[in-house]
């Protein structure tokens, strides 16, 4: 029972990260906010340095 529970969740997860994966790919609103928060580290990063 509890392996197959197991199996189960790790299937869960696999899928889960399978589908956040296609959304950041799908949709440019995340791509922007994926830009926003690189451009704000590389900012941070400047200032520091």
């Amino acid at each position: 029972m509890n392996n197959k529970k197991l199996n189960i969740a790790k299937i869960k997860t696999t899928s889960s990260k399978a589908v956040a994966f296609d959304e950041v790919t799908n949709l440019p609103e995340n791509i922007i906010i994926l830009g926003i928060i690189i451009i704000s580290l590389l900012v941070v990063v400047l200032l520091i340095g």
